[in-house]
């Protein structure tokens, strides 16, 4: 399998996860109870995402630095523990832990994603990579500040913040298919 193809493959496994993440996301913000749809839909984008986050990491890796892949591995585990957040919403086994688990998952997205944001800003690897790097530290922000007693606004920044972290998955899924590795260069600024 040549770069070119695993790119453009990772591309449509970005493209597939972010859409069905972003409807599950925007059914949420309508409806708290959404059913298990929803949290079908989740669960599949979010492991869609988890397959291709590896494939837009190694898009970028050689300009990402250190914290670019720090960010990475704790963005994977986040995404992991959220998968498995889904997974417990598909199978209904909710447990007291769940807002701890919950709270730690918030966390390491936060970490997870400004230091990929950052990364990827860094690296410049990817069409308009300064703009999606910097979607995913506003992900981040908007995701940890949802973990904050802010009434009723608190649930819909996180909501609006996993949103925004969709469409800048849907962004880089769309760069990759656009644009073969050998296309890769660093923005310097």
């Amino acid at each position: 399998m040549t770069n070119n193809l695993l790119s453009r493959i990772t591309g449509i496994i970005l493209a597939l996860g972010a859409l069905l993440a972003l409807i599950a996301y925007v059914l949420h913000l309508f409806s708290v109870s959404a059913g298990t749809t929803t949290a079908y839909l989740l669960f599949i984008g979010l492991a869609l995402i988890l397959l291709g986050l590896p494939g837009l990491y190694g898009y970028h890796n050689e300009h990402g630095g250190w914290l670019g892949y720090i960010g990475y591995l704790v963005t994977f585990v986040g995404l992991l523990f959220s998968t498995s957040t889904a997974s417990v919403a598909v199978f209904n086994n909710q447990g007291s832990a769940s807002e701890l688990f919950l709270t730690i998952t918030g966390i390491l997205w936060f970490v997870g994603l400004v230091l990929f944001g950052w990364g990827i800003w860094q690296a410049g690897a990817l069409r308009y990579a300064r703009w999606i790097g910097l979607a995913f530290i506003l992900a981040a922000i908007l995701v940890v500040l949802s973990l904050f007693p802010l009434g009723t606004a608190a649930p819909v920044l996180g909501d609006i913040g996993r949103v925004v972290f969709a469409l800048a998955v849907g962004a880089s899924s769309y760069t990759l298919l656009q644009r073969g590795p050998a296309a890769v260069t660093a923005v310097t600024a």
